[in-house]
């Protein structure tokens, strides 16, 4: 059985499950080169197929994440949209959008044009599911991170919004998953941190994580203050403390002058800190009461409110969390993995399996890149050879301080590079935090970088008491005495880390980069950055791999193995 999940929104995204293993995945942002696409995912739909052999035909049923998806909007249009928002106008306008016949009317609407779209392109439409928003992040978390069926589950889904929700309580077991609290749209803990996002004059949507990443800097004291402000928008519902209630006559998503109004002349780092204080804070109180109320301890999360890995570090602290784990990339462009899983287990009953890993998306050949090299070589701005044990090699040069980007094998679905579609440098060396900022990555100056890290060498550098795992880069740790020898790879205000915990045979190319690493240096541990320039995707293709490399700072590229150096100026 093959099953075609597809996410049509924001970050737009396709996956393909074949007799129960999901067996690819993609953004559309990658072959579009438009970070975030918003949209129909039609070219890395034939991206899908190309690769895969496959026709419409072939394929069995397609599982759309969402009963309704508003209209394609560009990056622009977001804003604008945002700002629309916050208008009076806005307000009456949702009041009405909010009646249950008025959802049936842009429900139908919205179908009606996305089914046209995929019978256009050859899928009729008895083999087109519908499947519900949230109940495809729940089936993401559970499906895809699920240790054993017989284990119960509290599984949690947050964001913005999707299919007139925000937010699910569900408990999970034998492959079933049952919905105890939905949480309406309009009371979003996910919307207010997007509009104070874009209140700050950053692109909501996307830039939430620097927000994120400004809060340490903030001042405790000062940031509480600001808390305080959010804990009038937002708390636990009097009557039911497991769903969000609003506190205000506003939506959440149209809170924007109100936000104006009661953070004018705040500072910006206070904003941030506070904005994160809050979320943590009404977080822990919601998941206490989820663990009260249903004895359930095993935590599986999914949805973009939990791509804050500052706050899933706070709640995988708490003493009654048990075991945790966010899904990976748990955005909307995640729900096409969640629906291709949940259609299967709807068909079956069977509950499809696990996620062995995150590296979903297309390779190339050496003749690929080859092909590549040879084309671009004519500008003269590189050489290149190709090099036996290229693992070994690179090793050497991060050893000697080198920074080298890799864009080798599968890539990783999903917002986190983890190790194909990356940029490494030795951790140790703190002066290269300002090359890589200024001259390749152009991102900003607050904003930390990642570690990978090998798991059985983990506990030397991540306070890591409950053993959590973190493959994917979805969970924060505090670091150890030893985090000197990571220091560029970690949050320079508060000494956290984002790391990526590479489990054994996952990646054994970058497992043996690590291995050679330590050989040399007595470290088993690197700075991990996705490799891309800022505002554009991490690279798909050789082509944009060059592409980038030739546009920033970067003195070696290894693709497959070949060895890139760029020529002196």
């Amino acid at each position: 059985m093959k099953i075609l999940g597809i996410h049509d929104g924001h970050n737009a995204s396709v996956a393909l499950l074949e007799n129960s293993v999901i067996t690819f995945a993609l953004q559309e942002e990658r072959p579009t080169n438009e970070k975030n696409f918003f949209g129909f995912p039609k070219k890395a739909l034939e991206h899908l197929l190309k690769y895969k052999n496959l026709t419409p035909r072939n394929i069995d049923y397609v599982a759309l994440s969402s009963h309704y998806i508003s209209a394609p909007m560009t990056g622009k249009e977001v804003k604008q949209h945002f700002g629309w928002q916050g208008t009076p106008l806005a307000v009456v306008a949702k009041k009405i959008s909010k009646l249950p016949l008025i959802q049936k009317i842009r429900e139908k609407k919205s179908l009606k044009r996305r089914f046209l779209i995929l019978e256009h392109l050859g899928f009729p439409a008895e083999k087109i599911k519908v499947l519900d928003h949230h109940l495809c992040h729940a089936a993401a978390a559970y499906h895809g991170l699920r240790e054993s069926s017989d284990k119960k589950y509290l599984v949690l889904t947050l964001d913005g919004g999707g299919d007139w929700l925000c937010g699910t309580v569900n408990i999970a077991q034998n492959g079933k998953i049952k919905t105890i609290t939905r949480i309406p749209y309009g009371h979003s803990l996910g919307d207010l941190y997007a509009r104070t996002t874009y209140l700050m004059g950053f692109t909501p949507w996307e830039h939430e994580y620097k927000l994120m990443g400004m809060a340490p800097y903030s001042n405790l004291k000062h940031a509480r203050k600001v808390a305080a402000v959010y804990k009038n928008y937002l708390d636990l519902d009097p009557q039911n403390p497991l769903s969000f209630k609003k506190k205000i006559f506003e939506d959440t998503n149209h809170i924007l002058p109100r936000l104006e109004r009661d953070l004018k002349r705040i500072r910006f780092d206070n904003i941030t800190g506070g904005l994160q204080v809050f979320t943590e804070d009404l977080l822990i109180k919601w998941v206490r009461a989820c663990i009260r109320k249903t004895g359930v301890s095993d935590l599986l999360l999914s949805g973009g409110v939990f791509m804050n890995i500052k706050a899933n570090k706070v709640v995988s602290e708490m003493p009654e969390v048990k075991s945790i784990a966010a899904f990976p990339s748990c955005g909307d462009e995640s729900n096409a993995l969640g629906a291709t899983w949940l259609l299967y287990h709807q068909i079956t009953e069977g509950s499809g399996n696990p996620l062995p890993h995150y590296y979903l998306g297309p390779a190339f050949s050496n003749e690929e890149v080859l092909k590549a090299l040879e084309e671009e070589v004519k500008e003269n701005y590189f050489t290149f050879e190709k090099v036996s044990e290229i693992n070994k090699v690179v090793a050497k040069l991060l050893a000697d301080r080198k920074i080298v980007a890799r864009a080798s094998g599968p890539m990783e679905f999903g917002a986190r590079a983890l190790g194909n579609r990356s940029i490494f440098a030795d951790p140790k060396n703190q002066k290269i935090v300002p090359i890589i900022n200024s001259l390749i990555k152009s991102r900003d100056f607050w904003m930390p970088f990642a570690p990978i890290v090998l798991k059985e060498k983990s506990q030397k550098y991540l306070i890591n008491p409950k053993n959590i795992s973190s493959p994917y880069m979805m969970m924060g740790f505090d670091t150890t005495e030893a985090h000197e020898e990571l220091v560029a790879a970690i949050h320079p205000a508060d000494k956290s880390a984002r790391p990526q915990i590479l489990e054994k045979n996952q990646n054994p190319d970058v497992e043996e980069i690590l291995n050679e690493f330590e050989k040399l240096t007595g470290r088993a541990i690197l700075l991990n950055t996705s490799f891309n320039l800022h505002g554009y995707p991490i690279v798909f293709s050789p082509k944009e791999a060059l592409w980038t490399f030739k546009n920033s700072g970067l003195e070696y590229l290894v693709m497959e193995e070949y060895l890139i150096k760029k020529n002196a100026k």
